[in-house]
Parts: C-alpha cells; sequence; structure tokens
C-alpha cells in the first residue's frame, strides 16, 4: 500500500510532532483538505484521532479547527 504526496506528508508530521492541525496542513504543506487525507490515511489502516480545538478571539468569537493525532 503506496502513499501519495500528501499523505506522507501529513503522516510524517504526525509522527515527529505528534499531531497535525488543520491550519498547519494548509500552511506548511498547502493541502487543502486534510480532512480527505486523514480518511484516506484511516482507508489504509492508520489509527487517527480528531480532537476539536477551541479559542476565543479578542472580539469574543470562538474559533474552532480540528487536531489530527496518530495513535500508535
Amino acid at each position: 500500500m503506496s502513499l501519495n504526496r500528501q499523505e506522507q506528508l501529513m503522516l510524517n508530521h504526525m509522527k515527529v510532532h505528534g499531531g497535525i492541525s488543520t491550519r498547519d496542513a494548509v500552511l506548511k504543506y498547502n493541502i487543502m483538505r486534510p480532512q480527505s487525507r486523514v480518511s484516506d490515511l484511516r482507508s489504509k489502516g492508520y489509527n487517527i484521532i480528531t480532537e476539536m480545538k477551541y479559542r476565543k478571539r479578542r472580539d469574543g468569537t470562538t474559533v474552532r479547527w480540528a487536531f489530527y493525532k496518530l495513535v500508535s
């Protein structure tokens, strides 16, 4: 089973840094649909969990994003 370039980039990042956020996937690797790459990795047998992160902005609105972690 081979991985495409985007899958490999995300997988390597998760192994080195413990996980990857949707923002990092887009900004660092130009992966526009990281959730699809995670789905592809899961279908290839990788155990990846999704944690939702939240942060309040100064204007009071809440920002939320996904953080993907590889479980060994």
